[in-house]
């Protein structure tokens, strides 16, 4: 049962009650941020729905959910591929790092790709920096497609786009 936050790219699953917790937060954070502190009780009954939906654990309920407040919006869609699947469907060699939001794959020539939304820190005190043949840095989660192709993780469709998790 996962959801995912329109404007972050943010995958929750909603069945771990830390994911939920952290949406929970997210909202909050949003509410705060975006809607000025006389207008709040305005939105409270949009936002106790939000949060009830999210203890609910009511994946098409906050897919009809949104605030919106002087031009930003907060809404859930349905997750898109996460790209750790995308390879593996595609018959590629991939290995999602355990420390990290990283994902390294084989591609067509036998080189490594690394995708991460960071570049990964130097070893000993700068003496060992890592090298790829192939490193995609993503900003908000989203990896697009035509840049795995480019790095030569051809059997991929053109033109989509996938979340890093």
């Amino acid at each position: 049962m996962e959801i995912m936050i329109a404007e972050t790219n943010e995958v929750r699953d909603l069945e771990l009650a830390g994911m939920r917790y952290l949406l929970h937060s997210f909202v909050n954070e949003w509410v705060y941020a975006n809607i000025e502190g006389c207008y709040i009780d305005d939105y409270e009954e949009e936002i106790n729905e939000i949060h009830a939906l999210i203890s609910a654990k009511d994946v098409e309920g906050l897919l009809k959910c949104s605030l919106d407040s002087f031009g930003q919006t907060l809404s859930f869609v349905e997750p898109l591929t996460l790209t750790l699947d995308a390879l593996e469907a595609a018959g590629y060699e991939v290995e999602e790092s355990q420390a990290s939001r990283s994902i390294y794959a084989i591609n067509d020539k036998g080189e490594e790709v690394r995708i991460s939304d960071h570049k990964r820190p130097p070893y000993y005190d700068g003496l060992y920096t890592h090298e790829y043949a192939h490193e995609i840095i993503v900003k908000d989660n989203a990896v697009y497609s035509n840049r795995l192709i480019a790095a030569g993780l051809s059997n991929l469709e053109a033109d989509k786009k996938y979340i890093l998790g």
